[in-house]
């Protein structure tokens, strides 16, 4: 199954596409490549996606201001989706 992530700038509205079968495309590395990209700390980065492919989000989560919503992922001014649960938050409230 092939993975599309999209990080958005909340900035200057610029926006990343990451696409492919790999288990790294994730929210995460979209808004951590582009905070690293602003901050020209592309190949931190990328020595943490080589050094620590089976850990990713964990080290990311060390080494990067990567901050939680409800259904999304950031870093810096950088945003992306975070994977939908399969089934609905909201459920049916009993009578």
């Amino acid at each position: 199954m092939s993975n599309q992530i999209t990080a958005y700038n909340l900035s200057n509205d610029d926006e990343l596409g990451f696409f492919g079968d790999s288990p790294l495309i994730c929210p995460e590395w979209a808004v951590v490549y582009g905070y690293a990209e602003e901050k020209n700390l592309l190949s931190k980065a990328f020595r943490i996606i080589q050094d620590h492919p089976d850990e990713l989000v964990a080290k990311l989560k060390e080494n990067f201001p990567l901050v939680y919503g409800g259904q999304s992922v950031g870093c810096g001014d950088w945003a992306a989706r975070c994977a939908m649960p399969e089934e609905p938050s909201l459920r049916e409230l009993p009578n």
